[in-house]
């Protein structure tokens, strides 16, 4: 029944991502289940600033957005507003 139900699940495109896996490793190392979320987003966190700070040690500023507005520069406020 479980082989059944991964087939269909990959013939509609979806797949496990590792957090289905370690609520089992949680689980098996002891955590509680209401700790669980927050290990999680603990591990996820130490992922994105690692990310953040190699990005800093290459280039050494901030990420700003490339685009320039070519709006009228004095747009005022709609009527009705």
């Amino acid at each position: 029944m479980a082989i059944a139900r991964t087939k269909a699940l990959i013939q509609r495109g979806l797949y496990v991502n590792g957090d289905f896996y370690g609520n089992f490793v949680f689980t098996a190392i002891g955590f509680y289940p209401k700790i669980i979320p927050v290990a999680m987003l603990a591990q996820r966190i130490m992922g994105i600033m690692t990310h953040w700070r190699e990005y800093m040690l290459m280039r050494g500023k901030l990420s700003r957005p490339s685009h320039i507005y070519t709006g009228e520069a004095e747009g005022g406020v709609p009527p009705g507003m």
